[in-house]
């Protein structure tokens, strides 16, 4: 598969959509390409996270450490419980929610929010 590299490189493939995961254990990828299938044992399941580690993760990039957060704790812990335990999206939040640390500000982002619903689909 890599056509230019040692024979000591590697490829990490990360995904969330299993039908991935079976075509790399096959060893046969889009157009017939051949690469070392990947074993079980080298697989690792990251699963989701908790709504409370994604609310740290937003919390992380919304706030400086000096911030306080008390008057938005509640609303926060709501649009982590809608961002499905995915790290990216709790972290992609927090950036936006950084910009404008109000309650109106973001009970407009938690009214305007799509769940992501990813939580237990795996």
């Amino acid at each position: 598969m890599l056509q230019h590299g040692s024979s000591s490189s590697r490829i990490i493939v990360t995904t969330r959509n299993q039908l991935v995961v079976e075509q790399m254990k096959t060893g046969i990828l889009a157009h017939q390409r051949v690469i070392l299938p990947v074993h079980e044992s080298d697989q690792i399941n990251l699963g989701c996270l908790p709504n409370n580690d994604c609310w740290e993760l937003i919390k992380i990039r919304a706030f400086r450490p000096d911030d306080d957060q008390t008057h938005l704790e509640q609303i926060g812990d709501e649009i982590a419980s809608k961002c499905g335990g995915i790290p990216l999206v709790a972290n992609a939040f927090g950036q936006v929610m950084s910009e404008n640390r109000s309650i109106k500000a973001w009970e407009d982002i938690k009214v305007k929010m799509v769940d992501v619903g990813f939580r237990g689909a795996h």
